[in-house]
């Protein structure tokens, strides 16, 4: 879990913030990143005195809606626009040059806005001055808030993910948020861009003046499945409940990418939901190997299937996720493709997956067949009506930003 357990915090009288929705998601992600405070434990079983604005809470410590440049530039996270801007007019001949310059004049950016503010007063939803309030009446579930600093405070992962049903709508989209919040990576706000594997590989992370990288960046989990099916059945009658229960279906912990995000929840989630129906699998699941794959695997005791899926009649498939990262060296590819003869020798077919594999739809589509026909899962031809929610998801799911712009219809064609 990325959030601290410390002695809690008695109910507060004094008016305070209560992010919640798209910017309680933005801070976990970014606090998980180690760009904000670990969240930590309280006691405020209600949202009386949570402020319905900034200005009413003006004892609110909000240093948050300000990160430094040098935490980013620490983490090998740059800001984009402003370090292709310093490529053409600088024109230097090396262009690491621009990164050197980015973390030697630090300043700050925004926290993603507009800020959302949750509150008991149902008179107060609405937007106002890049606020937007929301209403939550009643007692709060138990570890609903987390607290971040001097009268402010933050919804759970879980209540987060419960109240983003809302903001996205559709229930692959939903899923998906679990899935990065259950998993070993948080993505970043829209214009940094972290340059961590190029540089860990020795890598030039540019292409001519293009800076290039990952939209996200390797953690801890904000939250795990298993919580918040625990969330489910304490409190069955939550706002969002049956949206949750249905995304869980495609679901899982332990997502190390975006990419593998994607191929993981079209492929779990039911077609009735624009799936691929290809039933749960288990993310990132540990294969132990025996002396002779050991051999096989460059002397590695254990491999790591981004997907495995298991058949009924024990078939396992290990679905990889790959190409998102460049061509790879022959060292590279000789270890990789040592350990796929090992995870075949292991009984496990071993389908790979690249990005533009997964982009071309046709291609997909096959592939996606394949998997499931090896399953066992003999499904006919999909309705007209299941084909195009099929087609919504791909399309959703081929955009890299689709977790990171809400509300994700400002994006969709």
């Amino acid at each position: 879990m990325a959030r601290v357990a410390t002695p809690k915090t008695k109910q507060n009288k004094t008016p305070y913030l209560v992010l919640c929705g798209v910017s309680a998601l933005w801070y976990h992600r970014l606090a998980a990143a180690g760009l904000l405070p670990l969240p930590y434990g309280c006691e405020i079983e209600s949202l009386d005195g949570a402020a319905s604005s900034l200005a009413s809470a003006s004892n609110a410590d909000t240093s948050w809606m300000k990160i430094s440049t040098a935490d980013l530039a620490a983490r090998d996270i740059y800001v984009k626009d402003e370090v292709e801007t310093y490529l053409r007019k600088r024109h230097p001949e090396d262009p690491m040059e621009a990164l050197a310059y980015a973390e030697a004049f630090p300043h700050t950016i925004d926290f993603p806005k507009p800020i959302d503010l949750l509150c008991a007063d149902p008179g107060h939803r609405n937007w106002r001055n890049g606020v937007h309030v929301h209403v939550y009446q009643g007692k709060l579930p138990d570890g609903a808030l987390l607290k971040i600093g001097r009268n402010v405070y933050v919804t759970s992962p879980e209540f987060t993910l419960f109240q983003m049903g809302r903001e996205v709508g559709d229930v692959h989209l939903l899923a998906a948020l679990i899935t990065e919040l259950a998993g070993n990576h948080a993505q970043l706000p829209q214009g940094l861009v972290c340059c961590k594997r190029y540089l860990d590989e020795g890598r030039v992370p540019f292409e001519g003046r293009r800076l290039i990288g990952d939209g996200y960046v390797d953690c801890a989990p904000c939250t795990s499945v298993e919580s918040l099916d625990a969330m489910l059945r304490r409190y069955p009658h939550l706002p969002g409940v049956k949206l949750i229960r249905r995304a869980l279906k495609g679901s899982g912990d332990g997502s190390r990418s975006t990419f593998e995000t994607y191929v993981d929840v079209e492929l779990q989630l039911p077609r009735c939901d624009g799936g691929r129906g290809a039933g749960k699998g288990r993310l990132n699941e540990r294969i132990t190997f025996d002396d002779i794959e050991k051999k096989m695997a460059g002397d590695r005791k254990c491999a790591y299937a981004d997907l495995l899926l298991t058949a009924k009649n024990g078939k396992r498939i290990d679905v990889e996720t790959n190409g998102t990262f460049g061509h790879a060296d022959r060292k590279r590819m000789n270890r990789d493709s040592g350990r796929r003869h090992a995870l075949e020798h292991a009984g496990i077919e071993v389908i790979d997956v690249t990005w533009d594999e997964f982009a071309n739809a046709e291609t997909w589509d096959a592939i996606c067949r394949r998997i499931t026909n090896h399953l066992g899962k003999r499904y006919a031809a999909p309705s007209p009506n299941i084909s195009e929610k099929q087609r919504l998801v791909h399309t959703d799911f081929c955009n890299w930003d689709c977790l990171r712009t809400f509300p994700p219809r400002n994006w969709r064609s």
